[in-house]
């Protein structure tokens, strides 16, 4: 992070910060900088305090400490659907849902997604497969940041069937008695 302090002490003697409660000082080269690249990649993901000190003349010390949200998480995402039958088959309108969470970092800029390998698309509401052929897909997603911290790909294969795709099932009984018995057949 970039930083520009303002000192309203008269007779400075020196100026520094700390990200560590002082067991690493800084000394400030100018008051607009950088912090030591070095020293915040040792801080964890979460808050940090970037604390300034400038010494006066007389050898008094005085502080002002900022703290800063580091986000070094990438977000995590996932698809939601009702299948039509089994864990993953599927039928041209059923809806997909992505949503993503970026558990207390800086935000969700973006989620997308593809199917079959084909061009990313920015996600804004469900989408289907309709259109698709009768068969194996493969949907890929993922989101990132504000601070373009980027997920992992993930993906779910997909198998799109047929309306009437469920197996059909007939069952026929036939008794053969003295007494007339009703015939039973039933479809489902």
């Amino acid at each position: 992070p970039d930083y520009e302090v303002l000192i309203t002490e008269d007779y400075p003697d020196a100026y520094w910060y700390t990200l560590d409660d002082g067991l690493t000082n800084i000394s400030l080269s100018g008051l607009i900088g950088t912090v030591d690249q070095t020293e915040w990649e040792k801080k964890g993901n979460g808050t940090v305090d970037l604390t300034f000190f400038v010494r006066d003349r007389a050898g008094f010390e005085f502080s002002s400490t900022i703290k800063l949200n580091k986000d070094i998480i990438a977000p995590i995402s996932s698809i939601d659907f009702t299948p039509h039958s089994g864990f993953t088959a599927v039928i041209g309108i059923t809806q997909f849902t992505l949503s993503a969470s970026d558990g207390g970092g800086c935000g969700v800029s973006s989620i997308r997604y593809r199917i079959d390998s084909d061009t990313w698309i920015d996600y804004t509401s469900a989408f289907t497969l309709a259109g698709l052929s009768i068969g194996a897909h493969q949907i890929e997603f993922y989101s990132f940041d504000n601070l373009d911290n980027t997920e992992v790909i993930q993906s779910i294969d997909i198998q799109l069937v047929e309306l009437n795709s469920k197996p059909a099932l007939s069952l026929t009984k036939k008794v053969k008695s003295t007494v007339p018995l009703p015939f039973f057949s039933h479809s489902v």
